[in-house]
């Protein structure tokens, strides 16, 4: 046929020219035929043209194809599936008829998934907004996190829930290559503070005992040695409290020599009293 064929008027414009209904789609093929039809047809209140799936009533129905273009905007609450690229020049709405941003995803679930690998390591990332805040999952047990821009590698998030900065190798719950500018740091302190220095019993070194150790190894008793710290680094809570027991020590040196210092005043008083 090489003329115009009009449905439910006289007069049409197109080819094809259907009004005051819709178009009913039968299955293409016979060997899948359920019963099932889809329904097309052009929302004026909308503007828009609208897939139904006759198993869904008034639900929009799946769409497979190939390129989809849209000059306005491109929404679907149900399927959107493409063997080629789906672009709009307006906005795509997923899960929402009436997007609200170039592109506008929402659901149930409140989730985007990204998903890639293959059949035998099919790692997905969703994006969720909830009631808790905003969450970021990965379906991987073995996968971590990594976020990178063009200088390289910037933060890690491990498995195991490690976050390297400057490094994508973390050893601890937090380990960063660099420097650390901060108004407060609060330590817990894994030792127990060096108060036990002023309790009664505590064996005090004698100056002589500090003289003799220094010699043999170069360093203060109780402070690991110049190579131990390069090798492992410092541990701030316990060489902070390490620190203190020699500042309590050093204090009861100055009470020590303070209470030698006034017996001496004592005896050399006496003994200008006597000339």
């Amino acid at each position: 046929m090489s003329g115009y064929i009009g449905i439910g008027q006289e007069t049409f414009s197109g080819i094809l020219h259907h009004t005051n209904g819709y178009l009913i789609i039968d299955s293409f093929n016979s060997s899948y035929d359920d019963g099932s039809y889809a329904r097309l047809f052009y929302d004026g209140n909308n503007k828009r043209l609208q897939f139904w799936n006759s198993d869904s009533g008034t639900t929009y129905s799946n769409l497979n194809a190939g390129n989809i273009q849209s000059n306005g905007n491109l929404s679907a609450t149900g399927n959107i599936s493409s063997n080629g690229n789906v672009t709009a020049i307006g906005s795509i709405g997923i899960g929402t008829t009436s997007p609200q941003s170039k592109l506008h995803i929402t659901n149930g679930g409140q989730n985007i998934r990204f998903a890639t690998g293959s059949n035998s390591s099919p790692y997905g990332f969703d994006v969720g907004v909830n009631d808790d805040g905003i969450n970021f999952v990965s379906n991987s047990a073995y996968r971590g996190f990594n976020f990178s821009n063009y200088n390289g590698n910037l933060l890690t998030l491990l498995r195991n829930g490690n976050v390297g900065i400057g490094t994508t190798t973390p050893d601890s719950e937090l380990t960063v290559k660099g420097n650390i500018h901060a108004e407060e740091v609060r330590i817990d302190l894994s030792v127990p503070a060096p108060d036990y220095v002023f309790k009664e019993g505590y064996q005090l070194r004698s100056i002589e005992g500090v003289r003799q150790y220094i010699k043999e190894h170069g360093h203060l008793p109780n402070i690991p040695s110049a190579e131990e710290m390069e090798e492992n680094g410092v541990e701030l809570g316990v060489m902070n409290m390490r620190l203190l027991e020699k500042i309590e020590e050093l204090t009861l040196y100055i009470l020590e020599q303070d209470e030698r210092m006034k017996a001496q005043d004592l005896r050399i008083n006496a003994l200008e009293k006597r000339k």
